[in-house]
């Protein structure tokens, strides 16, 4: 009788913690609270085109700008120079991505592209305009975030009560032959 109810609970225990696991949902990253922005080039020349893209709210309307001016922590605080390049839209998960092409008859030097939600610069990022010939090479731009760190002690415990699960089935079906 005994044997046969430890049997029970490890099985019963290791079902039980896999089943649980793997119904956990995947870490959700709040993208409304951290805004971001990437270039596919930090560095283009007038008449090239790049990739904008990152991370916003959820189904927005995100307005992309390219300025020059004084920058305070990243966000374009006065412009002398002010272009939209573009508008899109995120998507379910808030990702937005968007080729724009650097206007010609910009000059060379420090710029702020810049997206805005709902007319309120939300992040930034600084790209130097490059004087002289366009550049064709393109460069690789940053991947975006996915997944979880979260995962590993997820994963640890999963194999902690497999492992308790795997011993206590050993353990009764020792007992139930009499080793």
């Amino acid at each position: 009788m005994t044997a046969r109810l430890l049997r029970t609970i490890g099985a019963t225990a290791t079902l039980v913690v896999g089943l649980g696991l793997s119904a956990l949902p995947a870490a959700a990253v709040d993208y409304a609270s951290q805004p971001t922005v990437t270039v596919s080039d930090p560095s283009p020349s007038a008449g090239q085109s790049i990739t904008v893209s990152g991370t916003t709210t959820p189904n927005t309307a995100v307005t992309i700008t390219l300025s020059s001016g004084a920058t305070t922590g990243g966000l374009s605080t006065q412009a002398a120079t002010s272009v939209v390049l573009g508008s899109t839209v995120s998507d379910a998960l808030g990702r937005y991505s968007l080729s724009v092409t650097i206007p010609t008859g910009l000059t060379g030097g420090n710029y702020v592209m810049a997206i805005a939600v709902a007319g309120n610069v939300v992040s930034s990022t600084a790209i130097t305009l490059q004087s002289g010939a366009v550049v064709t090479t393109p460069r690789a731009g940053q991947l975006p975030v996915t997944g979880s760190n979260d995962s590993l002690p997820l994963a640890g415990l999963a194999m902690a009560s497999i492992g308790i699960g795997g011993s206590l089935v050993a353990i009764a079906r020792r007992a139930s032959t009499g080793l």
